[in-house]
């Protein structure tokens, strides 16, 4: 995908042997370690990097080696071992499917693999998983619906990954930290994302909020979900889309957000990070033309006035140096939404606020939880700032150097 910014190339690829994930994010690691890739299959992926150009690679045969112990731990009766191996596997094949910008027979041969490994995941797994595939505007959209094995209707989490992220990321994070809190998770692919970009549905300047209603109208017909405890949570890009889906669906109850792309304006991400990120959304939606999706896609992608929309409580996280979105601008958004609201700043954090990722997942949690049951106000504004020395200041989320305090 040919952009202004592909002359910059050189220097991610100069850089991606020496520095290997941060360089896309300091403090990625963390929390995709978290979200189920092992640290040692990291290891070999980068070991096998010199250059950007050779991602796909690492990712795909770091893939097999893993699939090649899941076939044996599944031959040799261990299920839970080669359900463990399967789901490794999985994410190594969707971070090397994500590593084509364009429609490639690797990319769709890397799907199939997506696909076949989560299947043994699902056939593996104690609890129930199902593949969901949605008509959408003429195409399909696709999610992994995870139940409790509860036999009454339950609270329901809607995951929607970021830009880089698909369906199957969830699945460690599923298991973790919102079964055991009694959910039921849909983790979807919405327009432009894994399965259903794959597929053909590219993301449109509206499109994702109508996909959310969607997956909502799906979810509100299924038996094992209460339609009137359905909440969203979204990271990274999924934040913007979040934002954007609880503006649209007034049927959530809550919606939480972390790695927020929530500032005035796309400007950062697409004309000032890694230039990847510009090339692969032009992609999802369908763009070759980058002066034309400058006008028709990104010129439009602000949550200025769309946020005033929000009417549950709205929970966003944000890393203090966001590399992505500058903490000013994310205070401006927060500032734009309505009450009941809640924002948490991550001390010395960047985009992927990973070194702190089990601190929050755990606690959004039980935040969402709270907001089902009715625990805030209609004025509910709570503004926390996290330490790293572990205490929370609550009152001000602006960090304390700001105002040279402590």
């Amino acid at each position: 995908m040919p952009t202004k910014r592909r002359s910059q190339q050189w220097v991610l690829d100069a850089l991606a042997g020496t520095g290997g994930w941060d360089i896309l994010h300091p403090g990625i690691r963390g929390i995709f370690e978290e979200l189920g890739y092992y640290h040692g299959d990291i290891d070999r992926v980068f070991e096998k990097v010199k250059a950007a150009s050779m991602y796909a690679k690492a990712w795909a045969t770091t893939a097999q080696e893993v699939e090649k112990k899941a076939l044996f731990a599944e031959r040799m009766g261990w299920k839970m071992a080669a359900r463990d191996f399967y789901a490794r596997a999985c994410l190594l094949y969707g971070r090397a499917r994500y590593s084509y910008y364009r429609d490639d027979p690797r990319k769709m041969a890397f799907n199939q693999k997506v696909i076949q490994c989560f299947e043994k995941v699902m056939t593996l797994n104690p609890t129930p998983i199902e593949r969901v595939s949605l008509e959408f505007e003429g195409k399909k959209i696709y999610a992994n619906l995870h139940l409790n094995g509860s036999k009454g209707k339950s609270p329901t989490i809607v995951l929607g990954p970021g830009m880089d992220m698909f369906k199957e990321d969830w699945y460690r994070a599923v298991e973790r930290y919102f079964l055991p809190r009694g959910f039921v998770a849909l983790a979807i692919d919405g327009p432009g994302q894994g399965e259903s970009l794959a597929l053909g549905c590219k993301v449109t300047v509206d499109n994702y909020e109508r996909a959310g209603k969607t997956f909502i109208d799906y979810l509100s017909q299924r038996p094992e979900v209460d339609p009137n405890r359905i909440v969203w949570f979204g990271v990274s890009m999924g934040s913007y889309w979040g934002a954007r889906v609880a503006a649209y669906d007034h049927r959530l109850k809550a919606c939480a957000t972390a790695m927020g792309c929530n500032g005035r304006n796309m400007e950062v991400i697409f004309h000032m990070a890694q230039p990847n990120f510009k090339a692969h959304f032009m992609y999802m939606a369908g763009y070759e033309d980058e002066e034309k999706f400058d006008k028709e896609i990104m010129a439009h992608m602000t949550l200025t006035h769309v946020v005033k929309k929000i009417e549950c409580p709205f929970l966003m996280i944000h890393g203090e140096f966001d590399e992505l979105t500058p903490l000013e601008e994310a205070i401006e958004t927060y500032e734009n939404i309505p009450p009941p609201k809640e924002i948490w700043v991550m001390d010395n954090e960047f985009h992927p606020i990973g070194p702190v990722g089990s601190d929050w997942l755990s606690c959004i949690g039980d935040w969402l939880l709270q907001m089902l049951e009715g625990k805030f106000d209609s004025q509910m504004d709570r503004r926390l700032f996290w330490k790293k020395t572990g205490e929370v200041i609550e009152g001000d989320m602006r960090p304390p150097w700001w105002l040279l305090k402590e």
